[in-house]
């Protein structure tokens, strides 16, 4: 089977490679430039990471996605470098598909940076159409949304309570990328506890029209989280 009958593959696609070098395992992105059998060019790279002496032949992990579809991995081996041109050739052994629903969630701990509840059924809460202000802290982080524990500030409305339905505008940082994440959620789950805190909630929350940037940036952040977990699991 060639890849492309294995894995829905573009030219400009983006691609997460993950690369042993000198100083140690790094996750590189790039684009595909072509394909034929089981050889797959990869470009845009960095070209001063690219050493012969390094790389030649080294068994490789690369992650390539349809954010309407899925997450591919692909198992193989460095076949060619070109480093004055900043690409790679793979030699692909094996294509996984991962299921979009199973490959994004992994746990956090991410502050928001600013959190507001902005619909409240049909009657957006006031605060000058600003808001509802909240605390909020992302407990797991995917592509297509978050878990986090909620708490309501006391002022204005210490009573308030999340429910489903609701409407987030959430903003947080994805270290170490200075560039914040702005996001609209809508809560989908509601936690109930025995004994909650005062304005505390624990919520599941969806996110709402994100654009492809913002979408490749939660998947390359988790990707990175999944695999240094797998990497200290090993050591």
């Amino acid at each position: 089977m060639t890849i492309s009958e294995a894995a829905p593959i573009a030219v400009g696609q983006q691609v997460s490679l993950g690369l042993t070098l000198r100083d140690g395992f790094r996750w590189v992105q790039g684009r595909v430039l072509s394909w034929q059998e089981q050889c797959l060019w990869i470009g845009n790279l960095p070209y001063d990471l690219l050493e012969p002496a390094h790389l030649a032949s080294q068994d490789v992990l690369a992650y390539t996605w349809r954010l309407t579809d899925a997450l591919y991995a692909l198992h193989a081996s460095v076949a060619t470098l070109d480093p004055s041109l900043g690409r790679i050739a793979l030699q692909v052994r094996e294509v996984a598909r991962i299921q979009r629903r199973g490959f994004f969630r992994v746990e956090v701990r991410i502050p928001c940076d600013d959190a507001r509840l902005v619909s409240q059924d049909d009657e957006p809460p006031s605060l000058e159409r600003g808001g509802w202000p909240l605390q909020v802290q992302i407990a797991d982080l995917s592509a297509g949304g978050c878990s986090a524990r909620v708490q309501v500030a006391a002022e204005p409305s210490p009573a308030l309570e999340l429910a489903i339905g609701q409407l987030l505008a959430l903003t947080f940082h994805l270290v170490p990328d200075d560039r914040p994440i702005s996001a609209e959620a809508r809560v989908v789950r509601v936690v109930e506890h025995d004994r909650p805190r005062a304005g505390e909630s624990e919520i599941g929350a969806q996110f709402i029209a994100l654009d492809t940037s913002t979408s490749e940036r939660l998947i390359r952040y988790v990707l990175g989280v999944q695999t240094e977990y797998v990497r200290r699991k090993r050591i």
